[in-house]
């Protein structure tokens, strides 16, 4: 329900936006999964699970979804993140979903000024250099 795909000329998939509108099933599965692989891999990683599990519960304000969208590079600055991010938005409110947020890694992410260009308002530091942004989903 919550994932959007786009195609390259031949049906290959060039990008996608996925998210998790259910927010205490994605915090319980982040928490009882996630977190514990990540630390498990590397003390950073774990640390960083932990970082980004914090700024959605301190930054999520109201019925909030988190997003991940990812997009090959031969299709970047074409309109494909814009499309998908308009697409999901507009699901997402239709579903009663108020705000989306995602989170970068450094202001210096190639991501970050693509979120910032689209209207999504840094919601604070989350530690480690994570940073949370969010937009409502209503594009009225």
């Amino acid at each position: 329900d919550n994932i959007f795909v786009v195609s390259d000329e031949n049906d290959n998939a060039a990008g996608y936006v996925i998210c998790a509108a259910d927010k205490k099933r994605f915090l319980k599965e982040m928490r009882r999964h996630y977190i514990p692989k990540a630390f498990k891999a590397h003390p950073f990683v774990g640390f960083t699970a932990l970082a980004y599990i914090s700024g959605v519960l301190r930054h999520g304000k109201g019925n909030f979804a988190h997003l991940h969208i990812d997009i090959t590079s031969s299709y970047q600055h074409m309109g494909a993140g814009t499309a998908l991010l308009d697409a999901l938005r507009d699901h997402l409110n239709e579903s009663g979903i108020d705000t989306v947020y995602v989170n970068t890694i450094t202001r210096t992410d190639s991501a970050y000024p693509f979120y910032l260009k689209y209207g999504f308002s840094e919601y604070g530091n989350i530690g480690f250099g994570f940073y949370t942004l969010g937009i409502p989903t209503d594009r009225t």
